[in-house]
This record gives structure tokens, C-alpha cells and sequence, in this order.
């Protein structure tokens, strides 16, 4: 009877570390191209890993129920958003299968969202909200003290729904922060910044540019590998996302100043 006791235990302790070491490995296995995709757009990666989390639970085949697509749910109007910005002619949807290309049209698409909230206390609620709800519901809810302080907004939302998705992915970007990326990835923090936190995307001396406080690539082929001047290559093609260790220098880019448009992702609740 206690060889089947002591059988039975062993049994289940391998299964919890076997259902553990599966979900880690499926947290973790599109890190590179997430990392890639955040330091092109000048977002923090725990962040963006964060929404990935929220919106597909990192399955890159993920559809959502108005059209959403990939690992951050990018629906149609921003993928052209994207896709226009950055010169990307007979763009089709269904790319941002691919999960190299979904993380960087939404990574973007946050990125514009957070320099859009940028003179609030803490524009990542305000950014979460437009993303899952639009502007419109964001707009409708800035009023009184939730115009400038986070906090107030949160409390303000009218959607149970966009709450609960709100608080969830604030709650998982703080569980991410300490940890990803690794800090053996990390760059040195830029003059005035603690390390801690978005970055976001800071004014560029000359007039109508932005750019992130970070080295940048042509869109497209190379991910971020070892530390910020050394890029892993991508093949990003549709459906493959396959990638080669090649190391490859960084090379500089601007983004345009506006980039305009209210496409969200996502249903109100």
C-alpha cells in the first residue's frame, strides 16, 4: 500500500512540473520577436509581452470575434495603419499571422497609443483602454480628475470588460518588469531614466520625427539577440517566423511624426 502511496506522489509531482515547464515554455517562446518588436517601437517589453499574454494567451493562431488576428489581436484597420507607415505595399491581414509581424504592427499600434496619452500621470491604462475599446469610449471617460490622473480613469471605465482587461495586463506587466527581458539583454539605461518602466517614445531634434530612445532597424528581417546594438536576423515571412542567428549591426530610423487613426482591438466588455 505504501509503494502505491509513494508511486501516486511521485506521479503527480512529475505532472505539476511537467504542466509547469509546458506553460514556460509556451510563455516564453515568441520572447525574441516580442523584444524585437518593442525596442524597434520604443515600448517596454514587459509590456508588450503583458498584451500577448491578455489577448492570446501567446497562441499566434489566435482569432478574435470582430476580425482580430495573431499574438496581439491586431484587427484590419490598424494592420494598415501599420502597414502604411512603414511603406509596405500589397499588404495582406493575414500576415500578422506570423507572429514576427503581429508584434511589430502591434507594438506599434501601442506605441502610438501611449504617445497619444503621454501627458497623463501614467498613460498605459489610457493606452490599454483605447486599444481594447477605441478612443471614442476613452474620450467619453476622461472627465473630472480622470483627464490627467490614471487612477480616476481606471475607476471611470463603464465596461466591466475593458476594466477587468485593463487590470489584468497592468497586474501581468508587473509581474514581467523584473524578468523580461533577462538582464543580460538589457541596455544601459538612457541619461535620466531609471531603467524601470516604458520608455517611451522621446522628440527627435529634428522637427517632425520621433524616435525611440533605443537603436532602430528597417522593418522587416532582423530581432533584437543580445543587448541593443546586435540583432539577431528574422525571416518574417507569413507563417514561418523562422530564425537564423546570423548577427547583423543596427542601423538608424525615424517614424513619422503623426500617425493617424482610431482602429482598436477589441470588444467594449
Amino acid at each position: 500500500m505504501r509503494r502505491w502511496h509513494t508511486l501516486a506522489t511521485v506521479i503527480v509531482v512529475l505532472t505539476v512540473v511537467c504542466l509547469w515547464w509546458w506553460r514556460a515554455s509556451l510563455e516564453n517562446r515568441h520572447d525574441v520577436v516580442i523584444l524585437a518588436a518593442a525596442r524597434r517601437y520604443g515600448v517596454d517589453p514587459a509590456l508588450v509581452k503583458a498584451v500577448v499574454w491578455r489577448e492570446s494567451k501567446f497562441d499566434q493562431r489566435a482569432r478574435g470575434s470582430s476580425g482580430e488576428i495573431g499574438l496581439m489581436q491586431v484587427n484590419r484597420l490598424a494592420a494598415q495603419e501599420w502597414a502604411a507607415a512603414e511603406g509596405l505595399r500589397a499588404f495582406r491581414h493575414e500576415e500578422l499571422f506570423d507572429p514576427g509581424k503581429n508584434a511589430l504592427a502591434g507594438s506599434w499600434y501601442l506605441g502610438k497609443l501611449l504617445k497619444r496619452y503621454e501627458k497623463r500621470d501614467n498613460p498605459v491604462p489610457y493606452a490599454l483602454a483605447d486599444y481594447n475599446a477605441g478612443r471614442n469610449n476613452v474620450l467619453r471617460w476622461m472627465h473630472g480628475a480622470a483627464v490627467s490622473n490614471s487612477v480616476a480613469f481606471i475607476n471611470q471605465i463603464e465596461f466591466p470588460g475593458t476594466k477587468r482587461y485593463v487590470q489584468s495586463i497592468l497586474a501581468r506587466y508587473e509581474h514581467y518588469r523584473p524578468i523580461f527581458p533577462p538582464k543580460h539583454q538589457r541596455p544601459a539605461p538612457a541619461a535620466g531614466h531609471n531603467g524601470i518602466g516604458p520608455r517611451l517614445i522621446a522628440r527627435d531634434p529634428f522637427e517632425g520625427h520621433l524616435q525611440p530612445d533605443t537603436q532602430l532597424l528597417p522593418l522587416g528581417i532582423r530581432g533584437f539577440a543580445g543587448d541593443q546594438d546586435r540583432f539577431a536576423e528574422l525571416d518574417l515571412a507569413a507563417g514561418e517566423g523562422q530564425r537564423h542567428l546570423e548577427l547583423v549591426p543596427t542601423a538608424r530610423a525615424h517614424l513619422p511624426t503623426e500617425m493617424v487613426g482610431d482602429g482598436h482591438n477589441g470588444l467594449p466588455g
